[in-house]
């Protein structure tokens, strides 16, 4: 603890002295520094099973060789330097709900280990960077950072990064405290936040509600279905009305550097402009090609069209857990370990994935095994 001590007051001192460097120009810059660092690295996405997998591999909770074998070639790849294993929010609300504390910690430790730390960027701010991007790039802007560089932050920011705010200090100081307190947490394991929080539990969700409630709406307008593109894109309608908002402040940001003009609307007006802005959108991601640019709602409309569609199956609670990895896998990732409904599912030819995005789908641990043991032989990196 007295080593990061003295790490946490050098840190204060450097940022003491540079207060022309805001918070938000600090924290964009780790970001960017570490996002050109994954972007050049495999990249393996592993579902809860599979970190539940190898966590007991870890600990010898399983007497399974391919799980064993399966974290021993993984390892491998991870201490070369040519792969990580990224996790996302999802995954860490998952290990939250492990209530044994002593396989919570080990999953955290492992995670730590072939993460390498890294994680991708809470969903709705993936969301929010995909659609600046895209409206940058619409607006003109070229010289952006590609999108794939600015989804990754580090563990201790997998739900948001937090600071220090309306502190008793000066605002210099404040300043420094927040750029110190950013690089305290940026380097935090994920074991050590699991310790603290103890036997803490993530916030209740209401996916077996909301999976009800979808399940009667769509047994209610299952006549009114005659496409699947029809079924998509209303699916992506939805989850795009949710992120009008940041994309109503985006678009207010373009207009402020273009014309220095600053925007004070009531509430009224925002409502109606974010309206006429879904209604466009909704046109305009017609193109695949446009909707490709938010894959994060793309991967996601797919997968609920995928549900609807197949007038048998019912949404589950737990296909939100399993849609949001398929979200953050395919469309960041090089490698999706899940189940395999799931993979049964996402290789759907209507749903095109498997042209569409460079991420190979892997349903069973010897399936997992043959490939991390091949790919590694050969010398393969699957960008």
């Amino acid at each position: 603890m007295k080593s990061k001590n003295k790490l946490y007051a050098s840190t204060l001192d450097y940022h003491r002295e540079t207060p022309h460097v805001s918070l938000e120009e600090h924290v964009r810059n780790k970001i960017i520094s570490l996002g050109s660092k994954v972007a050049k690295i495999e990249r393996i996405y592993l579902d809860k099973r599979y970190w539940i997998i190898l966590r007991d591999a870890e600990i010898g909770y399983s007497k399974s060789s391919h799980g064993k074998e399966l974290l021993l070639k993984l390892r491998e790849r991870i201490h070369s330097g040519s792969s990580i294993c990224p996790i996302s929010e999802s995954i860490f609300i998952e290990l939250l709900k492990q209530e044994d504390p002593v396989t919570r910690k080990a999953t955290a430790k492992l995670i730590d280990e072939l993460s390498t730390g890294v994680t991708l960027i809470q969903h709705p701010d993936r969301v929010s960077q995909e659609l600046a991007n895209y409206l940058y790039l619409t607006a003109g802007y070229s010289d952006l950072y590609p999108i794939e560089e600015l989804v990754w932050t580090k563990l201790s920011n997998v739900l948001g990064d937090s600071r220090p705010a309306n502190t008793l200090f000066s605002a210099k100081d404040e300043l420094a405290i927040q750029k110190a307190f950013f690089d305290h947490l940026w380097e935090y394991p994920l074991s050590e936040m699991i310790e603290i929080l103890g036997r803490t539990k993530p916030p209740a969700d209401n996916f077996e509600q909301l999976a009800t409630q979808i399940n009667l709406e769509n047994r209610k307008h299952s006549t009114d279905v005659s496409s699947f593109k029809q079924v998509y894109l209303s699916e992506f309608k939805g989850a795009l009305s949710v992120a009008m908002p940041a994309a109503r402040q985006i678009i207010e940001v373009i207009i402020s550097k273009a014309s220095g003009q600053t925007f004070e609307h009531p509430p009224a007006v925002k409502a109606a402009y974010e309206n006429q802005l879904l209604e466009y959108f909704a046109q305009a991601f017609k193109k695949k090609e446009v909707a490709m640019a938010l894959p994060t709602l793309h991967i996601g409309a797919l997968c609920h069209a995928a549900v609807r569609w197949d007038k048998k199956r019912n949404l589950s609670a737990n296909d939100f857990y399993d849609f949001h990895h398929a979200e953050a896998a395919i469309s960041y990732c090089h490698v999706f370990m899940t189940e395999n409904p799931l993979k049964v599912m996402l290789e759907q030819r209507h749903l095109n994935i498997n042209n569409d995005f460079n991420c190979k789908i892997i349903s069973s641990v010897e399936e997992a095994l043959d490939w991390v043991s091949n790919s590694a032989d050969s010398g393969e990196v699957a960008f």
